[in-house]
C-alpha cells in the first residue's frame, strides 16, 4: 500500500493490517512507525521491520500449496513487500 506518511503528525503511530485467506482465516498484524518531519516524504524507522505470515495458500493449476511469507519494509516503496516464502 502506498501511503503519504508525511500527512501524519510527527511521532509514533500504530499501523494495523488484516490479512484474510480464502478459508476466511484472519491474521491481524500491527507495528509502530516513527514519522519524522523531513523535507522528503519518507518513513524509515519501522518496528518490526519484517513480519512472518504463516500458512498462506496459493492455488496453481488446481493444486494448493501452503507457504509462510516473509514481508519486509522497503524505504524505497514505503511499503511492506514479500521478500521470501517458505514451503510448509
Amino acid at each position: 500500500m502506498v501511503w503519504n506518511y508525511s500527512s501524519l503528525s510527527a511521532g509514533v503511530h500504530l499501523v494495523q493490517i488484516e490479512v484474510q485467506n480464502r478459508r476466511g482465516e484472519i491474521l491481524n498484524l500491527s507495528a509502530n512507525i516513527l514519522v519524522q518531519q523531513m523535507s522528503e516524504e519518507m518513513s524509515s524507522h519501522i518496528n518490526p521491520g519484517e513480519w512472518l505470515i504463516p500458512g498462506v495458500n496459493f492455488t496453481v493449476s488446481g493444486s494448493i500449496y501452503a507457504y509462510d511469507l516473509r514481508l519486509e519494509w522497503s524505504n524505497e516503496s514505503q511499503a511492506f513487500e514479500i521478500v521470501d516464502f517458505y514451503p510448509q
